[in-house]
């Protein structure tokens, strides 16, 4: 069975953005339920801009858990969730690859 997580992320915490991060986790864990993977964490950053990353450290987290072969899938809203960086992104993606994993958006 596979393991996925869920990555989660909002820039505000203005009330309309908080009820979009609770849309967002949601989507993200009927999509696990739905494919059938395990669930073994969430991250989610409230109030954090995809543009730094040094300032998120629930994405910190997932890619640090990266390394410990976690998790065998990513489940995210979308691209910018992760990050805005188009540069960034694919690094992230290479070092992704590189530990044989897949990613959901």
């Amino acid at each position: 069975m596979n393991r996925a997580v869920i990555y989660c992320r909002v820039s505000t915490e203005e009330e309309k953005q908080i009820n979009a991060l609770e849309k967002q986790i949601d989507e993200a864990r009927n999509a696990v339920i739905s494919n059938g993977w395990l669930l073994v964490d969430e991250y989610v950053d409230e109030g954090k801009s995809g543009t730094m990353i040094k300032y998120r450290d629930e994405f910190i987290r997932l890619s640090d858990d990266i390394e410990t072969n976690k998790y065998d899938i990513i489940v995210v809203k979308s691209q910018d969730r992760l990050m805005r960086s188009t540069k960034d992104w694919y690094i992230f993606v290479d070092n992704y690859h590189d530990m044989d994993g897949d990613y959901l958006d």
